[in-house]
Order: C-alpha cells, then structure tokens, then sequence
C-alpha cells in the first residue's frame, strides 16, 4: 500500500480518504486538514499510489507549494517559504492566511 509522509505543513500525520463508494481518494491531514485533490481510479494507476505521489511530491522541497490556510490552526508562521504560480514567496507575518501576491508575502527572485 502506497505510503504517505507526515504533513510538510503542521508535521501531523496524513490518511487517505475515499470518497464516491472508493473509486475517488484524497490525502489529507488530519491536524490542520490541508489536502490533495481527489484522484479517481483509471486503468493506468491505483488512486492511492497517485495521491501519495503528489502528496510526497512537496515533502522534501524547500518551496512547498501554497495550500489555502482553513484557519489560524493551519496559518503559515513568518517566514515560511512557499511556491504558487510560479514563483516563490516568503511571509512576512505570523498566522498568514493570506495568498500570496495579494498581502503578506515577499516574492523571491
């Protein structure tokens, strides 16, 4: 069975999540609930061994990429260093629940 990494987020742990009577599955975590898209089972590959892929994908990256904060529980602390559309951003604030490029946020070049 596929394995996924603790959250690159809060640290938590991370469980799969089936939906539509367990043809869809998602990751998500299960401290700050930060999670992937919802993958659906195809001839090509196993839902799980894809979205343990692209959860995985973003464990070991210094730019993690962006997920929209729920709430303070899951806000990124200062300095976080995160990527979304193509570019990398550091916060500038504590409990930053803003997106980047809209406030909050220094690009980096």
């Amino acid at each position: 069975m596929a394995q996924l990494s603790k959250c690159p987020h809060c640290g938590a742990e991370v469980e799969f999540v089936q939906v539509d009577r367990g043809r869809g599955v998602f990751a998500k975590c299960t401290n700050c609930g930060i999670q992937t898209p919802t993958v659906f089972a195809a001839l090509e590959h196993s839902a799980m061994e894809k979205v343990a892929e692209l959860w995985n994908s973003n464990k070991e990256e210094e730019w993690a990429a962006w997920i929209q904060p729920k709430g303070a529980h899951d806000a990124y602390p200062k300095g976080s260093k995160v990527s979304h559309k193509s570019k990398r951003w550091i916060s500038n604030l504590d409990a930053n629940v803003w997106e980047p490029g809209v406030t909050g946020w220094t690009e980096q070049k």
